[in-house]
């Protein structure tokens, strides 16, 4: 059986280089890391902003407490890139599942989302952290609010520095 890293680059000729553990780290472990950093991963998004030591920012988990910072050989060498939280529920994950999925949805009515996705982004230049955020395509698609909210960002771009994951992941790497 081939494993989803090589499917995704047969089918869509791209190699993945980032991870997501299901539930934003709830199932999370140490032993991920050690997983993902010998297969090559340049990082993973699988930890609430709230439960890091890093204040936000992205970081090298230490080998010992992977939600701590670690530097040099006592750190894993990809990177973790916290995902943002909920303006209104601190140590909720801000994403399309808390926001439309949930019962009863937490933030689905109209122009609550985007409030709260500007918000976030507001808190993130203001504090000069990154705003990592995960949204599933089935859950926003065909929603103002969310195109409201792309719109709100593309509207900072002189302000924000606008990427990927991978991205950002590759910008630690080079500092």
């Amino acid at each position: 059986m081939q494993s989803s890293k090589k499917r995704a680059r047969k089918i869509l000729g791209v190699k993945p280089v980032g991870f997501r553990a299901p539930h934003f780290g709830d199932l999370n472990s140490q032993s991920a890391y050690e997983i993902l950093e010998k297969r090559g991963y340049a990082y993973s998004s699988s930890t609430v902003l709230t439960k890091t030591k890093a204040k936000g920012l992205p970081f090298n988990p230490s080998r010992k407490n992977f939600l701590k910072p670690g530097f040099g050989k006592n750190a894993f060498e990809l990177a973790e890139l916290p995902v943002m939280t909920c303006p209104k529920h601190y140590y909720s994950v801000f994403d399309s599942f808390h926001c439309f999925r949930t019962s009863p949805p937490a933030h689905a009515r109209e122009g609550e989302f985007h409030g709260l996705f500007s918000k976030t982004l507001e808190m993130a230049l203001a504090h000069g952290f990154p705003a990592v955020y995960y949204f599933d395509p089935s859950d926003v698609a065909g929603k103002k609010d969310f195109e409201k909210s792309l719109e709100t960002l593309s509207s900072k771009k002189k302000d924000a520095w606008i990427a990927t994951c991978g991205q950002i992941a590759n910008e630690l790497r080079t500092k």
